[in-house]
Parts: structure tokens; C-alpha cells; sequence
């Protein structure tokens, strides 16, 4: 049964998917490095003692290596692994990660991101990582790993085409990047979060849980956005729409639910004036 991990890595992602086919792909790394086993068996016994109080858990405190977590689920290759975007909170490690597993594939997008030497001033993450991802980023290669730069609605073998070019292969699906977003991410600059990817995951066919979503829904560019801002943000509200694309406040709502009639997302109510977040 196809499987997905959400990995405690700190202030950054880090997702793993074990599909039926048995690929692993990768979403996103951080607090990645060489296992050091019993500076790790130590935080892994502290964190089951320090339990906190009101349900607070301190996983915070007693993050996961992802690379001795890869390690302890049998996993020794990576088939694919996704960048949604090139902040460094979403790399931490990715160095270390690729030297122990050898991706085949690498998803990244077109971005132009460029950090100074000033950038690494008290920063908690690492420049090697920085310059090992820009240099895959800005070389083409089709192998060691592949790199693509995949697009909304892209179709290809094994991600969502079966190898016999039947079925949904291993069930990813691009809602987001559009063209327009990642060109609107590197003119701003500093907004890269535009250009990350938006997946949809289903396993058999089928979502991984229950949902209405409607796989004729075909998202318009203002939706893709709607779906990348929240990938990024967590949360997005309807006047945050209407400010974006300059809409009135019926067409805002018109764009939001026919997402939430998709069982994309959901509209909380928890604080006035309420907001949208992903399923």
C-alpha cells in the first residue's frame, strides 16, 4: 500500500510518498546530513520523555534526520525528488541527501534566484547546499539526475503515465506552476514562492483519502495561483484575491468555491474574518 511520510525537520518540509510501484519520490528536504547514530538515539529517547503539556508534544526540539529516516524505512535509492521552490528552509541538507541516495530525477522550476555572499551572514543553513543545487539548477543534464521542469497539467511515463502508457503511472499530478507564475515569481524577485509546485497525489486512481474532489475541474490561472499561494503561505483570504487580480468580491468568491466544491480546500472560521487553507 502506497504510503506518505511527513517528516518533523525543524522550521522546513520534508515529505516522503513510497509508491506501489515501489519509487520513493521526495518532497522538499531539511535538517538533512550524515547520520551521527547515537547523538540521534539521544534525541530520539529525549523526545518520548519530554511530552510537554496541553498537547504540546516539543516535536520541535527533537527533529528527524531525514537521511537516517530513509535509511531505517529500507529505502537505499531515491526515484524522484521535488523541489517546490528554492528557498533554503526547503534544501536544508540536500547536498548530504543526494550524496547517500542518488535521485534519478530531480522536479525544479525555471527560477533565476541568486544569493549573495552577504545572505550567509548568521544564516542557520549551509552555502555548500545553496551552490550544489544552483549548479544542477543551471546545468542541463538527462541523467544523474534527469531534471525537468515541469509545467501545470504536464503528462509523463512513470509520474502520472503507467510504464505501458496505461493507468495513472505513480499518481502526481501538477496543479501549479503555470508559465505566468513562474515568469511573475522571478520578476519579483524576491516572491519565489510563486513558482512552487502545486501536487495533487492520488494512489489507484484515487486520492489518497476521501474527497469530493472532481477530476474534470479544470483550475483557471487565477485558481493555480490560489493553490500556490496556499502551498506557501497556509493560508489566504478572499479579499487577498480580490487585491491580487483586482476582482470584485462575488467573482473572488465564485474563483474560491468551486475549489472548496472540489475538495481542494476549506474555508476556517476559527478567527473573524476567516480564511481559506488546503485539504
Amino acid at each position: 500500500m502506497a504510503t506518505i511520510h511527513y517528516l518533523n525537520v525543524k522550521e522546513g518540509d520534508c515529505s516522503v510518498i513510497l509508491h506501489n510501484s515501489g519509487h520513493a519520490t521526495v518532497v522538499d528536504v531539511c535538517n538533512a546530513k550524515s547520520p551521527e547514530l547515537i547523538a540521534e538515539a539521544v534525541v530520539a529517547a529525549l523526545a518520548k520523555t519530554d511530552r510537554g503539556i496541553s498537547g504540546n508534544f516539543q516535536q520541535k526540539k527533537y527533529p528527524v534526520n531525514p537521511v537516517s529516516y530513509l535509511r531505517e524505512q529500507g529505502i537505499g535509492s531515491i526515484f524522484r525528488y521535488i523541489q517546490t521552490h528554492p528557498d533554503m528552509d526547503h534544501m536544508d541538507g540536500i547536498k548530504a541527501l543526494f550524496a547517500e541516495f542518488s535521485p534519478l530525477n530531480l522536479w525544479d522550476t525555471e527560477n533565476t534566484k541568486e544569493m549573495p555572499s552577504s545572505a550567509w551572514k548568521g544564516s542557520p543553513y549551509n552555502e555548500d547546499d545553496w551552490k550544489f543545487y544552483k549548479e544542477m539548477r543551471d546545468t542541463e543534464s538527462a541523467s544523474d539526475p534527469k531534471r525537468l521542469a515541469l509545467l501545470s497539467g504536464a503528462r509523463g511515463k512513470y509520474y502520472n503515465i503507467a510504464e505501458d502508457g496505461s493507468g495513472g503511472g505513480d499518481g502526481i499530478y501538477i496543479l501549479a506552476p503555470t508559465q505566468e507564475l513562474v515568469d511573475s515569481g522571478n520578476e519579483a524577485a524576491e516572491d519565489y514562492h510563486r513558482c512552487s509546485y502545486v501536487l495533487l497525489y492520488r494512489t489507484g486512481g484515487k486520492p489518497p483519502k476521501p474527497s469530493r474532489a472532481k477530476p474534470s475541474l479544470r483550475l483557471s490561472d487565477k485558481q493555480r495561483w490560489v493553490m500556490a499561494r496556499l502551498a506557501s503561505e497556509g493560508k489566504l483570504t478572499r479579499c487577498e484575491v480580490e487585491k491580487e487580480f483586482d476582482i470584485s468580491g462575488r467573482t473572488a468568491k465564485r474563483v474560491l468555491g468551486e475549489l472548496s466544491e472540489a475538495g481542494l480546500i476549506e474555508f476556517d472560521r476559527t478567527t473573524h474574518p476567516g480564511f481559506y487553507r488546503l485539504i
